[in-house]
C-alpha cells in the first residue's frame, strides 16, 4: 500500500504526459478526424438541447391549458404544433451550422466555399491557361500552400504529350519520366482518389494487376523526388488529363479528411474543365490548319487559274498572229510556188522570175522571224526567264552593233535609209551579258526602226557614263502616238499607224526586246517618241 501510494503521483503525472502526448497526436497528424469530430459533437450538443427545452417547454403548456400531454384537445394542437417545430428545427439547425462554420471551424468553412466557388467558376472559362491559373491560385491561396504543381497530358493517336505549370516546384516537374512509364500513368488513370504521400505506401489499391504494386512504388518514388506532400489525378471520364503536385501548408500542418474530401471532389470539375480546355484548343488548332490549308489551296488554284488565263490569252495571241501575221508570208509563197508547180514561171521573163523567187525568200526570212518571235516571247513570257550569272559573260558591246547593223544594210538600202554609227576607238564598253541575247534585242530595235521609217536615217549610239553603258537607237520614223505609248512593251501590241505601214509586225519585238533587257541586272529600257516625227529607244546596263 506504501509503495503506491508513493508511485500514485509519478503515474498522475505520468498518465497526464500521456493523455496531452495522445491529445497532440491525435489534433496534429488528424488521428480520428477529431476536429471534424468536435464539430459534429457541437452541432448534435446544440441540436439536442435545442430539442429537449422544446419538448419541455410543450409539454408544460399541454399540463397547463389543455389538461395534459394525451388529452384530444392535445393531439388535435399538436397537429399545428408539429410542422412549426420542424420549421424551427430545421431554421435553428442550419444557424447553429453556420455559426459553427463561421466562427468555430472558419478554415473548413472557407475551404468549403473556395471549392465550390471555384467549381462554379470553371464553367465559364475555355481556355487552358486561365483554367490552370484558376485552379492552382485557389487551391495554393485556400490551403496556403508552400508550393503547387500542375502536369497536363494531352492524348493524341496513341501518342501523350504534356504541359507543366509550377510554383515552387521544379519548373518541369520531371514530367518527362512520368509519362515515359505506361503502367504508372495507368494507375493514376484508375486510382481516381487523392494520393497522401506519407500514407499511399501502405494503402490498399482498389485494382488487382501485377504490375500495382510495382507502379505505386514508382508513385510514391516520384512523388518524394518532387517534395511533393500530395497528388490529385485528374480525370474525364476514363482518361487522365493531368496531376495537381501538393506542397505542404505553411502551418506545416497535414491535410484533414474533410479537406481531402473536398479536394477529391474538386479533381471531378477540374479534370473535365481541362479536358474540353484541351479539346477547344484542338478544335482551334484543326480550325486553323483547316483555313491555312484551304488559302493554300484557294492560292493555289487562284496561280493556276492566272496560269490557264494566261495559257488561253497566250492560245488566243497565237491564233490572231497566226490568223495575220504567219497567213500573209505563207500565202505568198503558196502562190508563187503553185505558179512554178503549173509551169506559169516558164512564160515569164527571167527578170520576172527572178522577183518572184526573191520574194519567195523575203517572205520566208519573214516567217523565220515571225517564228523566232513567238518562241522567244513563249520562253520569256514567264517569271522563271532570268539571265543567270552563269549565263553572263563580258562582251563587246560594239562588236555586236556592228553585227547587228551589217545583216541589215541591205534592207536598209533597199528602202534607202541610211544606218548610222559611229564606233568608239578601242575595243568601247563591255556589258555582262549573253551575246546572243543581246544581239536579239538589238536587231529588234534596229528592225523595228527599219520597218518603220520611210526615209531618214537611223542613227545608233554607244556611250559610257558613270559606271552604266547607254545604247541609242533613233529614227525618223512615223513615231509613236501618245495613246498608245503605255502599250508599247506589251505582247502583240501595234499602233494604228505601225499597221497602217508594215502589215507583216508581230508585235513581239519590243516585248521580247523589254524581257531580255530587264533580265539582266539592273537593265533598263525606255523610249521617248513623237507621233509623226520618230522614236528613240535607249538600252541601259551596268558597265563589266
Amino acid at each position: 500500500m506504501a509503495i503506491i501510494n508513493q508511485i500514485t503521483p509519478l503515474g498522475i503525472i505520468f498518465i497526464f504526459l500521456l493523455l496531452l502526448a495522445v491529445s497532440y497526436a491525435v489534433i496534429r497528424y488528424r488521428q480520428m478526424d477529431i476536429r471534424v469530430v468536435g464539430r459534429h459533437i457541437y452541432l448534435y450538443t446544440l441540436i439536442a438541447i435545442f430539442i429537449y427545452f422544446t419538448f419541455y417547454l410543450v409539454a408544460g403548456l399541454y399540463l397547463r391549458f389543455l389538461g395534459g400531454i394525451f388529452t384530444p384537445a392535445s393531439y388535435l394542437v399538436g397537429v399545428f404544433i408539429a410542422p412549426i417545430f420542424v420549421f424551427l428545427l430545421n431554421r435553428f439547425y442550419r444557424l447553429v451550422q453556420y455559426l459553427a462554420n463561421r466562427y468555430f471551424f472558419a478554415s473548413l468553412y472557407s475551404i468549403q466555399e473556395s471549392i465550390n466557388r471555384l467549381a462554379r467558376e470553371l464553367n465559364y472559362f475555355s481556355d487552358i491557361g486561365r483554367i490552370t491559373d484558376l485552379t492552382m491560385g485557389t487551391i495554393r491561396q485556400t490551403f496556403q500552400l508552400d508550393r503547387i504543381g500542375l502536369i497536363i497530358f494531352a492524348e493524341f493517336e496513341d501518342k501523350v504529350n504534356y504541359r507543366v505549370k509550377s510554383y515552387g516546384f521544379k519548373n518541369d516537374l520531371a514530367a518527362g519520366t512520368l509519362v515515359q512509364n505506361p503502367a504508372l500513368l495507368d494507375l493514376l488513370r484508375r486510382y481516381r482518389r487523392m494520393i497522401v504521400t506519407a500514407e499511399f505506401a501502405t494503402k490498399q489499391l482498389p485494382v488487382n494487376f501485377e504490375s500495382d504494386e510495382v507502379a505505386a512504388r514508382d508513385l510514391v518514388l516520384y512523388l518524394k523526388g518532387q517534395a511533393a506532400s500530395a497528388a490529385i489525378p485528374l480525370n474525364s471520364g476514363q482518361k487522365l488529363v493531368g496531376l495537381i503536385l501538393l506542397g505542404v501548408k505553411s502551418s506545416t500542418d497535414p491535410f484533414t479528411k474533410e479537406e481531402l474530401n473536398q479536394l477529391e471532389t474538386l479533381a471531378g470539375p477540374v479534370g473535365i474543365a481541362i479536358d474540353n480546355a484541351l479539346l477547344y484548343d484542338r478544335l482551334n488548332d484543326f480550325n486553323r490548319l483547316l483555313s491555312a490549308r484551304v488559302d493554300e489551296q484557294t492560292v493555289e488554284l487562284r496561280a493556276k487559274t492566272v496560269h490557264l488565263q494566261k495559257l488561253l490569252e497566250m492560245r488566243s495571241e497565237f491564233l490572231d498572229v497566226a490568223s495575220h501575221q504567219l497567213r500573209t508570208p505563207v500565202s505568198v509563197i503558196l502562190g508563187t510556188i503553185s505558179m512554178f508547180r503549173e509551169g506559169s514561171m516558164s512564160k515569164l521573163t527571167t527578170e520576172q522570175q527572178s522577183h518572184f523567187i526573191e520574194s519567195i525568200y523575203h517572205k520566208a526570212k519573214k516567217l523565220e522571224l515571225i517564228i523566232r518571235d513567238i518562241l522567244s516571247a513563249s520562253e520569256m513570257d514567264t517569271d522563271k526567264f532570268t539571265l543567270t550569272p552563269d549565263k553572263l559573260k563580258s562582251v563587246p558591246v560594239a562588236e555586236v552593233i556592228t553585227e547587228v547593223l551589217a545583216g541589215l544594210r541591205d534592207k536598209a538600202a533597199s528602202k534607202d535609209i541610211e544606218l548610222v554609227f559611229k564606233p568608239p576607238t578601242g575595243q568601247g564598253p563591255k556589258v555582262a551579258t549573253s551575246a546572243n541575247y543581246l544581239e536579239q534585242a538589238l536587231f529588234n530595235l534596229v528592225d523595228n526602226a527599219l520597218n518603220y521609217t520611210s526615209a531618214g536615217q537611223v542613227d545608233v549610239c554607244l556611250a559610257e557614263d558613270d559606271g552604266r553603258v547607254i545604247i541609242k537607237v533613233k529614227d525618223t520614223g512615223i513615231g509613236i502616238p501618245a495613246t498608245d505609248q503605255s502599250k508599247v512593251f506589251d505582247k502583240f501590241a501595234r499602233g494604228k499607224n505601225a499597221v497602217n505601214l508594215y502589215t507583216d509586225g508581230s508585235g513581239l519585238g519590243l516585248f521580247i526586246t523589254k524581257k531580255i533587257i530587264e533580265a539582266h541586272p539592273d537593265g533598263r529600257i525606255s523610249f521617248t517618241s513623237e507621233d509623226g516625227r520618230g522614236s528613240t529607244f535607249i538600252i541601259n546596263l551596268p558597265a563589266a
